[in-house]
């Protein structure tokens, strides 16, 4: 299991044990960490910070997204793990290939913030 906090880290669980397993570090709020469909990579957005994808097994940083104008409210993947979403308080969602380096969409629509 994965959770994401207020106190600008996300972390791995042992649901068995109930002991942190892994502790990914940023500079501000975390509001999403998810696994990849494959479980080998964190997906996480920072308020007014980053969108990361995360090695699982190391911690290590695998990719930054460019952060959208306003940040990030949400980030995830599709199902075959090939794009991640990600929603803004622009009320854009932005589409973007699952290594993190191209962004291929951007969807409008939303009246307030995209999540």
């Amino acid at each position: 299991m994965v959770t994401s906090s207020a106190d600008a880290t996300a972390r791995v669980w042992d649901t068995q044990t109930g002991q942190c397993t892994l502790d990914l570090t940023e500079n501000n709020p975390i509001g999403t960490a998810v696994f990849s469909p494959d479980g080998k990579f964190i997906l996480t957005s920072a308020f007014r910070g980053d969108t990361r994808v995360w090695d699982r097994k190391t911690g290590t940083i695998v990719t930054t997204l460019q952060r959208p104008p306003r940040g990030a409210t949400i980030a995830l993947y599709d199902p075959p793990q090939t794009k991640i979403a990600l929603g803004s308080d622009d009320t854009l969602m932005r589409i973007w290939d699952a290594a993190g380096t191209r962004e291929l969409a951007v969807l409008r629509g939303h009246e307030d913030s995209a999540m």
